[in-house]
Protein backbone atom coordinates (compact mmCIF):
# COMPACT_ATOMS: atom_id res chain seq x y z
CA UNK A 1 0.00 0.00 0.00
CA UNK A 2 3.00 2.31 0.23
CA UNK A 3 3.27 2.85 -3.50
CA UNK A 4 3.53 6.31 -5.04
CA UNK A 5 3.41 5.30 -8.70
CA UNK A 6 1.69 8.08 -10.68
CA UNK A 7 1.74 10.33 -7.61
CA UNK A 8 3.10 13.84 -7.79
CA UNK A 9 4.72 14.93 -4.51
CA UNK A 10 6.22 18.28 -3.56
CA UNK A 11 8.91 18.37 -0.88
CA UNK A 12 10.29 21.65 0.46
CA UNK A 13 13.83 21.79 1.80
CA UNK A 14 14.46 18.75 -0.38
CA UNK A 15 18.24 18.82 -0.84
CA UNK A 16 19.45 18.21 2.72
CA UNK A 17 18.68 16.11 5.76
CA UNK A 18 15.12 14.90 6.20
CA UNK A 19 13.92 16.60 3.02
CA UNK A 20 16.52 14.92 0.84
CA UNK A 21 15.85 11.51 2.41
CA UNK A 22 12.11 12.02 1.87
CA UNK A 23 12.51 13.07 -1.76
CA UNK A 24 14.72 10.06 -2.47
CA UNK A 25 12.42 7.59 -0.70
CA UNK A 26 9.22 8.81 -2.35
CA UNK A 27 10.99 8.76 -5.70
CA UNK A 28 12.14 5.18 -5.07
CA UNK A 29 8.51 4.30 -4.30
CA UNK A 30 7.44 5.56 -7.72
CA UNK A 31 6.59 9.23 -7.24
CA UNK A 32 7.29 12.15 -9.50
CA UNK A 33 9.09 14.47 -7.09
CA UNK A 34 8.81 18.25 -7.22
CA UNK A 35 11.88 19.29 -5.26
CA UNK A 36 12.01 22.78 -3.74
CA UNK A 37 15.15 24.28 -2.21
CA UNK A 38 17.13 27.53 -2.32
CA UNK A 39 20.28 26.26 -4.03
CA UNK A 40 20.13 25.62 -7.77
CA UNK A 41 23.38 23.66 -7.55
CA UNK A 42 22.02 21.37 -4.83
CA UNK A 43 18.82 20.85 -6.80
CA UNK A 44 20.81 19.99 -9.91
CA UNK A 45 22.82 17.41 -7.94
CA UNK A 46 19.62 15.85 -6.56
CA UNK A 47 18.05 15.73 -10.01
CA UNK A 48 21.17 14.11 -11.44
CA UNK A 49 21.16 11.46 -8.72
CA UNK A 50 17.50 10.59 -9.31
CA UNK A 51 17.65 10.77 -13.08
CA UNK A 52 13.98 10.98 -13.98
CA UNK A 53 10.56 11.82 -12.56
CA UNK A 54 11.85 14.98 -10.90
CA UNK A 55 11.06 18.66 -11.30
CA UNK A 56 13.09 21.27 -9.43
CA UNK A 57 12.07 24.71 -8.22
CA UNK A 58 14.71 27.03 -6.77
CA UNK A 59 12.89 29.07 -4.14
CA UNK A 60 13.14 30.36 -0.59
CA UNK A 61 9.86 29.33 1.03
CA UNK A 62 10.30 32.06 3.64
CA UNK A 63 9.69 34.69 0.95
CA UNK A 64 6.11 35.38 -0.25
CA UNK A 65 7.18 36.07 -3.85
CA UNK A 66 8.98 32.72 -4.02
CA UNK A 67 5.92 30.91 -2.67
CA UNK A 68 3.89 32.54 -5.43
CA UNK A 69 6.40 31.17 -7.95
CA UNK A 70 6.00 27.69 -6.48
CA UNK A 71 2.24 27.98 -6.85
CA UNK A 72 2.58 29.06 -10.47
CA UNK A 73 4.98 26.21 -11.24
CA UNK A 74 2.60 23.49 -10.02
CA UNK A 75 0.37 23.22 -13.07
CA UNK A 76 -0.84 19.62 -12.67
CA UNK A 77 -2.60 17.77 -9.89
CA UNK A 78 -0.66 17.31 -6.66
CA UNK A 79 -1.05 14.23 -4.49
CA UNK A 80 1.29 14.99 -1.58
CA UNK A 81 2.72 18.15 -0.04
CA UNK A 82 5.57 17.72 2.45
CA UNK A 83 6.29 20.95 4.31
CA UNK A 84 9.78 20.15 5.49
CA UNK A 85 11.86 23.32 5.03
CA UNK A 86 13.08 24.70 8.32
CA UNK A 87 15.67 26.94 9.90
CA UNK A 88 16.94 27.81 13.34
CA UNK A 89 19.25 30.05 15.33
CA UNK A 90 19.97 28.68 18.81
CA UNK A 91 20.20 31.45 21.41
CA UNK A 92 18.80 32.43 24.79
CA UNK A 93 15.54 34.30 24.29
CA UNK A 94 16.97 37.66 25.33
CA UNK A 95 19.78 37.34 22.77
CA UNK A 96 17.58 37.21 19.66
CA UNK A 97 16.91 40.22 17.54
CA UNK A 98 13.42 40.47 16.09
CA UNK A 99 14.60 39.82 12.54
CA UNK A 100 16.06 36.44 13.52
CA UNK A 101 12.90 35.42 15.34
CA UNK A 102 10.67 36.53 12.48
CA UNK A 103 12.77 34.66 9.91
CA UNK A 104 12.43 31.42 11.89
CA UNK A 105 8.65 31.83 12.01
CA UNK A 106 8.43 32.70 8.30
CA UNK A 107 10.32 29.60 7.19
CA UNK A 108 9.03 27.10 9.74
CA UNK A 109 5.38 28.10 10.00
CA UNK A 110 4.28 30.84 7.59
CA UNK A 111 5.59 28.93 4.56
CA UNK A 112 3.60 25.80 5.43
CA UNK A 113 0.46 27.83 6.13
CA UNK A 114 0.72 29.68 2.83
CA UNK A 115 1.72 26.72 0.65
CA UNK A 116 -1.21 24.67 1.98
CA UNK A 117 -3.54 27.47 0.96
CA UNK A 118 -1.93 28.08 -2.40
CA UNK A 119 -1.67 24.42 -3.43
CA UNK A 120 -5.08 23.30 -2.15
CA UNK A 121 -6.72 23.50 -5.62
CA UNK A 122 -4.09 21.14 -7.05
CA UNK A 123 -4.40 18.80 -4.07
CA UNK A 124 -8.15 18.64 -4.63
CA UNK A 125 -7.50 17.26 -8.11
CA UNK A 126 -6.07 14.13 -6.44
CA UNK A 127 -8.21 11.27 -5.18
CA UNK A 128 -5.87 10.66 -2.23
CA UNK A 129 -4.39 14.02 -1.27
CA UNK A 130 -2.18 14.24 1.80
CA UNK A 131 -0.13 16.89 3.55
CA UNK A 132 2.66 16.02 5.97
CA UNK A 133 4.21 18.80 8.04
CA UNK A 134 7.63 18.27 9.59
CA UNK A 135 7.43 19.53 13.16
CA UNK A 136 9.69 18.69 16.11
CA UNK A 137 9.65 17.25 19.61
CA UNK A 138 10.62 20.83 20.54
CA UNK A 139 6.95 21.70 20.03
CA UNK A 140 6.06 19.96 23.28
CA UNK A 141 9.20 19.93 25.45
CA UNK A 142 12.28 22.02 26.08
CA UNK A 143 15.07 20.91 23.75
CA UNK A 144 17.43 23.90 24.05
CA UNK A 145 16.52 24.78 20.47
CA UNK A 146 15.54 28.36 21.22
CA UNK A 147 12.09 29.76 21.91
CA UNK A 148 11.27 30.94 18.35
CA UNK A 149 11.94 27.50 16.88
CA UNK A 150 9.87 25.77 19.55
CA UNK A 151 7.01 28.24 19.08
CA UNK A 152 7.08 27.83 15.30
CA UNK A 153 6.83 24.04 15.59
CA UNK A 154 4.05 24.21 18.19
CA UNK A 155 2.14 26.49 15.81
CA UNK A 156 2.72 24.01 12.99
CA UNK A 157 1.30 21.11 15.02
CA UNK A 158 -1.82 23.05 15.99
CA UNK A 159 -2.24 24.18 12.38
CA UNK A 160 -2.02 20.50 11.37
CA UNK A 161 -4.79 19.50 13.76
CA UNK A 162 -7.01 22.41 12.78
CA UNK A 163 -6.55 21.97 9.04
CA UNK A 164 -7.19 18.23 9.24
CA UNK A 165 -10.63 18.92 10.66
CA UNK A 166 -11.37 21.78 8.27
CA UNK A 167 -10.27 19.99 5.10
CA UNK A 168 -11.59 16.47 5.78
CA UNK A 169 -15.27 17.06 4.87
CA UNK A 170 -14.70 19.25 1.81
CA UNK A 171 -16.82 19.50 -1.30
CA UNK A 172 -14.22 17.15 -2.75
CA UNK A 173 -15.41 13.64 -1.95
CA UNK A 174 -12.01 12.44 -0.79
CA UNK A 175 -10.94 15.43 1.29
CA UNK A 176 -7.32 16.18 2.18
CA UNK A 177 -5.56 14.38 5.02
CA UNK A 178 -3.18 16.49 7.11
CA UNK A 179 -0.66 15.02 9.57
CA UNK A 180 2.71 15.90 11.06
CA UNK A 181 5.82 14.15 12.29
CA UNK A 182 7.81 15.21 15.35
CA UNK A 183 11.47 14.24 15.00
CA UNK A 184 13.78 14.50 17.99
CA UNK A 185 17.50 14.90 17.31
CA UNK A 186 18.25 13.63 13.80
CA UNK A 187 21.65 13.38 12.13
CA UNK A 188 21.21 16.35 9.78
CA UNK A 189 23.27 19.43 8.89
CA UNK A 190 20.94 21.57 11.03
CA UNK A 191 21.72 19.48 14.13
CA UNK A 192 25.43 18.96 13.47
CA UNK A 193 26.59 21.96 15.57
CA UNK A 194 24.74 20.51 18.57
CA UNK A 195 26.39 17.11 18.19
CA UNK A 196 29.85 18.70 18.07
CA UNK A 197 29.40 19.64 21.73
CA UNK A 198 30.43 16.40 23.44
CA UNK A 199 28.72 17.18 26.74
CA UNK A 200 25.45 18.12 25.01
CA UNK A 201 25.59 15.02 22.82
CA UNK A 202 25.94 12.87 25.93
CA UNK A 203 22.88 14.58 27.43
CA UNK A 204 20.88 13.90 24.27
CA UNK A 205 21.71 10.20 24.34
CA UNK A 206 20.90 10.00 28.05
CA UNK A 207 17.44 11.47 27.32
CA UNK A 208 16.78 9.03 24.47
CA UNK A 209 15.79 5.50 25.49
CA UNK A 210 17.11 4.09 22.19
CA UNK A 211 20.51 5.61 23.07
CA UNK A 212 21.19 7.14 19.65
CA UNK A 213 20.14 9.98 17.41
CA UNK A 214 17.85 9.27 14.49
CA UNK A 215 18.68 9.07 10.81
CA UNK A 216 16.93 11.15 8.13
CA UNK A 217 15.74 7.98 6.42
CA UNK A 218 13.84 6.98 9.57
CA UNK A 219 11.85 10.20 9.50
CA UNK A 220 11.35 9.86 5.74
CA UNK A 221 9.80 6.43 6.30
CA UNK A 222 7.26 7.90 8.73
CA UNK A 223 6.45 10.67 6.26
CA UNK A 224 5.99 8.14 3.47
CA UNK A 225 3.58 6.13 5.61
CA UNK A 226 1.46 9.13 6.56
CA UNK A 227 1.38 10.33 2.94
CA UNK A 228 0.40 6.94 1.56
CA UNK A 229 -2.93 5.11 1.14
CA UNK A 230 -1.77 2.87 4.01
CA UNK A 231 -2.70 5.77 6.30
CA UNK A 232 -6.00 6.50 4.56
CA UNK A 233 -7.96 6.80 7.85
CA UNK A 234 -5.36 8.88 9.68
CA UNK A 235 -5.67 12.65 9.77
CA UNK A 236 -4.91 15.28 12.39
CA UNK A 237 -2.23 13.06 13.93
CA UNK A 238 1.21 14.01 15.16
CA UNK A 239 3.67 11.12 15.04
CA UNK A 240 6.82 11.35 17.20
CA UNK A 241 9.95 9.94 15.55
CA UNK A 242 12.11 10.36 18.62
CA UNK A 243 13.67 7.13 19.82
CA UNK A 244 11.37 7.24 22.86
CA UNK A 245 12.43 10.72 24.03
CA UNK A 246 8.89 11.91 24.71
CA UNK A 247 8.32 8.88 26.92
CA UNK A 248 11.20 9.95 29.12
CA UNK A 249 13.65 7.90 31.11
CA UNK A 250 12.93 6.29 34.46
Amino acid sequence: MIDFTNHRVLVTGSTRGIGRATARLLHALGAHVIAVARSEDDLAELASSLGERITTIAADVGEPDDRARIEAAVTEKLDVLVNNAGTNVRKPTSAYNIEEAERIMRVNYDAAFDLCRKLRPKLLESTHAAIVNVSSVAAVRSMSTGAPYAASKAALDQFTRYLAVEWAPTEHIHGIRVNSVQPAYIDTPLAKPVFENAARYKQILAATPMDRVGQPEEVAAAIAFLASPAASYITGATLPVDGGMLGGML
